[in-house]
């Protein structure tokens, strides 16, 4: 009987992306795309050959994750993620293909209607040409052919869309992996992301209509439900265009996980772990504005920040970029993890903080422990509460680790007072930080927040000229 289930299941699983899994196989749109694309032969259709996540394998993946993990917190980990058989894991692919049968179903949204139509106008056709596409397996990027801005007076620069595709692939890997998912998340032929690329302001405001909000990337509009993204490339923008898709690609995923791990409709992450998981995923290091570009902090060292300054010290001055906080502006640690995505100001540099903040506490989080962070995310997506799922992290952190007291180290350099002082206190800081919610609390300020300022790198930056200065003393002596 079990072997006719799954067969039974197999069968009908591959009916399903039959119907879903096809892939065109041209470097340019198809006439029933979008209105005047270039013209090429007939798109051949295949099949996407998805297979079901082998439970053993999957298991083997979480125990690799936890060093050297004992048996018993192996079937611990899996029972949380509700993948306690093959049978479980086959349901959780069911879910995911589920949505992938939505997506097909849905076909296009009402803003890639508007896209084309505004697009294939006379004034949009003289100006930008006709429409051409990059692709990949799980991306399509849709784009006017002729799209190209003067960035001084003698260089013009074309855009490009492969790097729009490659940020977008990119980021699709990175937050499946973050999320152990890849082998249960795919966007397979036709239900692909599509990236449609707005080349001005004129058609941006026709679409955008009613539809942006205050958050970090504001040059994106998604439509979850078609998998569809319409990415903002004017002279201002489209510079961080992938950027900008890469974020929003990797929110999507991230929702999409939500919905179909939680059984809810509407995804129940706390916004700080929307932001710091995508901007992870997206590498992202400024909040993207539809008017002013990239921005980070008003003024740095007295100077106003503006978007050529800020390529500018990218350029020059890398240790510098993306540009340190300022300790006295810090947000505290509970607006962070309770907080709205700043939007009573209409400046940009709360919301910068807001983001380097959540990135860090997710960074942090992850880079102590990748299996603990497994669960904090499942037990977030459970909409468990930010309190519980943390000390579900620590809990499950503390039994893999099974702490034990580091040896001192002999050859440990000689310090000032002051030196030894801040070292004890931020090793202090460091070590109880993880220890419980209140302990992270008391402490992130300190150890998650503060590297990120301008003064603790310029603490560093003194201290390490100190070390070099003693060093040449020393070589002169031995001379």
């Amino acid at each position: 009987m079990k072997i006719i289930y799954k067969l039974a299941v197999w069968g009908f699983l591959c009916l399903l992306i039959s119907s879903v899994a096809l892939a065109e196989n041209t470097n340019n749109l198809e006439e029933t795309d979008t209105p005047e694309t270039n013209q090429v032969k007939e798109a051949e259709e295949k099949i996407e050959t998805i297979h079901l996540p082998n439970y053993k394998e999957i298991a083997r993946e979480i125990y690799n994750l936890g060093s050297n993990i004992k048996p018993a917190a192996l079937k611990k980990v899996l029972g949380i993620l509700d993948l306690n058989n093959q049978k479980d894991s086959n349901k959780l692919f069911e879910g995911f293909l589920k949505k992938t049968k939505a997506v097909s179903k849905k076909g296009g949204s009402s803003l890639a209607t508007r896209f084309k139509k505004e697009i294939s106008s006379r004034k949009a056709k003289k100006l930008y040409g006709k429409l051409s596409k990059e692709e990949s397996e799980n991306f399509v990027v849709i784009y006017p052919e002729n799209l190209a801005f003067k960035v001084d007076k003698t260089k013009t620069e074309k855009f490009d869309a492969s790097s729009v595709l490659s940020s977008a692939d990119s980021s699709f890997s990175k937050i499946t992996e973050m999320l152990l998912m890849s082998k249960f998340i795919y966007w397979p032929g036709k239900t692909r992301g599509k990236i449609y690329v707005i080349p001005n302001k004129e058609i941006w405001d026709k679409i955008k209509t009613g539809m942006t909000k205050k958050q970090p990337v504001q040059t994106v509009i998604s439509s979850p439900e078609s998998r569809e993204f319409f990415v903002l490339a004017d002279k201002g923008t489209f510079q961080t265009a992938d950027k900008a898709v890469a974020y929003a690609v990797a929110k999507a995923v991230l929702n999409e996980y939500s919905e179909v791990v939680s059984g809810e409709r509407t995804p129940k992450f706390p916004q700080f772990f929307v932001v710091g998981v995508a901007a992870t995923a997206a590498e992202l290091d400024s909040v993207l504005t539809e008017e002013d570009g990239p921005q980070q902090l008003e003024k740095f060292q007295g100077d106003v920040i503006t978007p050529n300054r800020l390529k500018l010290i990218e350029e020059k001055y890398p240790g510098l970029y993306p540009l340190p906080l300022y300790k006295r502006k810090l947000k505290n640690i509970k607006e962070i993890l309770h907080g709205p995505y700043p939007s009573r100001t209409s400046k940009n540099e709360p919301g910068y903080y807001y983001l380097r903040q959540s990135k860090a506490v997710v960074e942090y989080l992850q880079h102590n422990g990748s299996l603990p962070f497994l669960i904090l995310t499942k037990e977030l997506a459970d909409d468990e509460g930010v309190k519980k799922a943390f000390d579900g992290y620590v809990d499950l952190r503390d039994e893999l680790l099974e702490k034990t007291e580091k040896r001192k180290d002999k050859n440990k350099k000689k310090q000032s007072r002051e030196e030894r002082q801040k070292e004890k206190e931020e090793k202090k800081a460091a070590e109880v930080c993880l220890d419980g919610y209140k302990e992270f609390l008391e402490n992130a300020e300190k150890v998650v927040f503060e590297p990120l300022t301008y003064e603790y790198i310029k603490g560093e930056r003194e201290e390490a000229a100190k070390e070099r200065k003693s060093k040449k003393r020393s070589s002169r002596k031995r001379r």
